[in-house]
């Protein structure tokens, strides 16, 4: 699922600090730019003439990119993904297309580009408020400039909120599939329930579960909580490295 746009691989030296603001309105960018090329892999089957704007789109993008710096801060996988022929990325990679949308999320939110951070059903991204928004195919130093990070206490919390819904993720597909397992059943439940005391007050709950799709986490059908894992692990993988736990290379979304 989510985990195989994910690496094994040794991490890099670190510092550990989080990164600065205009970091994070930089790796906005080259995620919403990965966002619109993996789009443009999914929907390269439609009619022709909407294919070749695509295309054009796309071609303009890229230089875009270059023009602006971007191509520098691209991790390896974002390169490989911008430079990749279209029709020739892998089938499992270009289904990430949410998994990226995902982890967009919680950079503009961080960045103040919309007030709350969207529920935990959803790829959407709330409509972002005046010209605070990705600035494409416009000069970028300007927003990098202005860029300003909410209080770090609210991105804590948020990194600790999307870690409890990937726990519940997991417990659900361990229930339903042993070899789904990160961890024991039990040891997955025990982190929920005590991660959950602190988090409640910022959470949906009802009968001692968490509620999403309008209805208890426990039933959700196979794509609805396929839905929300991806989701939770998008989300989680940025507010890692917002956190300043890795670089963006090495972060993992496994918090057990």
């Amino acid at each position: 699922m989510a985990h195989s746009v994910l690496r094994e691989q040794e991490a890099p030296p670190w510092s550990g600090t989080a990164p600065e603001a205009g970091d994070v309105a930089r790796r906005a960018l080259c995620v919403e730019l990965t966002w619109h090329r993996l789009h443009l892999e999914r929907t390269k089957d439609c009619d022709p003439d909407s294919l070749t704007a695509s295309l054009k789109r796309w071609l303009t993008m890229l230089l875009w990119a270059a023009r602006e710096g971007l191509t520098a801060h691209a991790s390896s996988d974002e390169t490989r993904w911008w430079t990749t022929a279209l029709g020739e990325l892998d089938v499992e990679e270009a289904e990430n297309l949410g998994w990226v949308a995902a982890s967009l999320t919680p950079l503009c939110w961080a960045l103040w580009h919309f007030v709350e951070m969207p529920p935990y059903d959803s790829y959407q991204l709330p409509e972002r408020k005046g010209t605070a928004g990705v600035p494409m195919f416009h000069q970028t130093e300007p927003f990098i400039a202005r860029a300003f990070l909410r209080p770090r206490a609210e991105i804590d919390r948020a990194r600790d909120i999307a870690e409890l819904w990937w726990i519940r993720a997991m417990m659900l597909a361990a229930e339903g599939d042993p070899d789904e397992q990160s961890a024991p059943l039990d040891t997955l439940r025990a982190k929920f329930a005590t991660r959950r005391r602190a988090l409640e007050p910022y959470l949906p709950f009802a009968d001692d579960d968490l509620v999403v799709f309008g209805k208890p986490y426990q039933d959700l059908d196979v794509d609805e909580h396929r839905t929300c894992w991806r989701i939770a692990s998008g989300r989680l993988f940025a507010l890692n490295w917002l956190c300043g736990h890795a670089d963006w290379e090495a972060i993992s979304v496994d918090p057990l």
